[in-house]
């Protein structure tokens, strides 16, 4: 029963995930980079080729990073679409468990406007993955920071921290991880499965 129930998921699968074309996935890049770009008017970088495919290449890195990492126990579903809803990646264990990834790209800062969107954001996607699949997922926002040893790793975390406690709906079930762009390559892969399967706190 257990094998034909999964069997008729992975239909359901098929049928309402959508994997994004090239087009999309760059228009996705662009607006995040806008996005960006809003928050520091003052030193806003041109949506150059190269600033696009800088987002492009990190996230497409790390992502690969995370499937190679999972290996044969978790099926990494990148750049997927749900109707007009756009997801970064779907990550689905063997054991269960359903996590959304978020994936973010700074590389000069964020305000507290943006982290509360983002976290939102993310939180509308579990719910409709949710509503959709009738399975129960958690979140990962996953932020990549461009500079190493930049201060925006700790800034992440108390932003994090004070939004967790002002208002805890607003990260329920969601994760909050920082890693700094220079360390994805050479990252210990038990390092970076305990980040994207680590039990909800």
């Amino acid at each position: 029963m257990r094998d034909r129930s999964e069997d008729l998921q992975a239909e359901k699968l098929s049928e309402e995930l959508k994997a994004m074309s090239p087009d999309q996935i760059e228009t996705k890049a662009k607006n995040d980079l806008e996005n960006e770009d809003e928050l520091e008017p003052a030193i806003a970088l041109t949506q150059s080729p190269s600033a696009m495919s800088s987002v492009l290449a990190v996230e497409q890195a790390l992502l690969s990073k995370i499937s190679t990492c999972l290996g044969q126990s978790a099926k990494v579903m990148s750049n997927q679409r749900l109707g007009n809803v756009e997801y970064d990646a779907i990550v689905r264990a063997k054991d269960g468990k359903r996590i959304i990834v978020e994936i973010k790209y700074i590389r000069k800062g964020f305000n507290r406007g943006w982290f509360s969107e983002t976290a939102s954001g993310l939180a509308s996607r579990m719910a409709l993955y949710t509503k959709t699949f009738d399975e129960s997922c958690t979140g990962l926002l996953l932020v990549v920071i461009a500079t190493s040893n930049s201060p925006l790793s700790n800034k992440l975390a108390q932003m994090a921290e004070e939004l967790r406690s002002s208002n805890p709906s607003r990260l329920d079930k969601i994760r909050v991880h920082s890693i700094y762009q220079s360390d994805i390559a050479n990252m210990p892969c038990l390092e970076l499965t305990k980040i994207v399967m680590g039990n909800i706190g």
